[in-house]
């Protein structure tokens, strides 16, 4: 059966749809953030589990990790060997190597003790042997995490046209990568 959503179910699914800690309920400001009474999101999300339009999912936090970027470029050899000695001692890392094998992108979850280590000493030792640019990643979770908002019109009709949502989840699916650079698998 179709089931028309209200703004408050919409909130909900937005507010909690890619990552949602439970200590986020003891926030001072929760109202303001969320735009919902603790109980109030609480009935919401109830209301919508028992409908099966959202699931839980519990997994655990990597604590004390930052995510890391590295642009790498030099000789094969000294890029591959870089690029698997970062994909077997980092605790999380996805690798890109370019075609050529000249340049890698390596987006890294490393310990918050080691991020000015990666970002500002890394680089300085391995630049006899490869050119390594290094930056912080941020994301962009607040911009996904309102999707729906975004396609639900203050009429209560919906947007006709998706495109630009779905491009948007296609490339949070499949990440793309620059010219040149294909997936180290």
């Amino acid at each position: 059966s179709v089931w028309n959503l209200e703004t408050n179910d919409i909130t909900a699914i937005d507010a909690t749809a890619a990552n949602f800690y439970l200590a986020y309920t003891e926030m001072k400001g929760f109202e303001r953030v969320f735009g919902s009474s603790r109980d109030d999101l609480e009935d919401v999300l109830e209301k919508l589990l028992r409908r099966r339009i959202v699931g839980i999912v519990y997994r655990p936090q990597m604590l004390r990790l930052a995510s890391v970027l590295f642009d790498i470029e030099g000789e094969e050899a000294n890029l591959l060997a870089l690029v698997r000695s970062i994909l077997r001692h980092v605790p999380a890392a996805n690798a890109l190597v370019g075609r050529t094998r000249k340049r890698s992108v390596v987006m890294a979850k490393v310990p918050v003790e080691e991020v000015r280590y990666c970002l500002t000493e890394f680089p300085r030792e391995v630049e006899h042997v490869l050119h390594v640019r290094t930056a912080r990643l941020v994301s962009f979770r607040s911009y996904q995490n309102t999707l729906l908002q975004r396609l639900h019109r203050s009429d209560g009709t919906w947007e006709d046209d998706i495109t630009a949502l779905l491009e948007q989840r296609h490339s949070q699916r499949h990440l793309r990568a620059p010219a040149g650079i294909e997936d180290i698998r």
